[in-house]
């Protein structure tokens, strides 16, 4: 079967990119440089929320979001595709904005950083979450509930540690957990 791209279609593909090359550095999806900035091919609206691309996250490898993607970045919200597999090392880290987000149900790995020092409230690991990073929601000072889904068989060091506010812990049953590692949900 022969497949026929749009010029369009490979441009933005080649933008794409050009942006996770650049990744590391701070984050440049600003409303002012948005238009003219070629990392920004995945761009926050006017209100801070990110629609990332069913397309993109299938071409990347293991379907993730990758390493410190959105490292820094002002945004509000996010819409991940539900071919998810992987959110990276730190692919949120520092969205101090980001106030909720839902996990798809297809995400099995949550690496290391991924949600650290982000504005979110509350957290909901889905079902087929395995593993949950060290720091992987660490410092989310806002952080009121968490719920770990069924099968998280393992609870890094520091992944839920100094959210001063979380009130409410929850299991889902049948519980897969064999390990919480130090620190995991430390207040101090």
């Amino acid at each position: 079967m022969c497949v026929l791209y749009t010029a369009a279609a490979v441009a933005l593909a080649v933008l794409v990119q050009a942006w996770f090359v650049h990744a590391a550095e701070t984050c440049p999806c600003t409303s002012n440089v948005c238009e003219t900035d070629p990392r920004c091919a995945i761009c926050p609206d006017s209100s801070g929320h990110v629609t990332i691309p069913w397309q993109w996250v299938e071409d990347q490898p293991n379907k993730a979001i990758p390493d410190s993607a959105f490292k820094d970045c002002d945004l509000a919200g996010v819409s991940m595709p539900n071919n998810t597999q992987v959110i990276g090392v730190g692919a949120f880290r520092g969205c101090s904005r980001l106030t909720s987000v839902v996990i798809p149900d297809s995400v099995v790995e949550l690496h290391d950083s991924a949600f650290e020092e982000t504005g979110l409230r509350s957290v909901i690991i889905p079902d087929n979450v395995k593993s949950i990073g060290t720091t992987a929601f660490k410092d989310c000072h806002n952080m009121a509930s968490v719920v770990i889904g069924t099968s998280v068989k393992n609870i890094s060091e520091f992944a839920f540690a100094y959210n001063h506010k979380l009130a409410s812990l929850t299991f889902k049953s049948p519980s897969s957990l064999e390990r919480i590692r130090q620190g995991a949900f430390c207040a101090y």
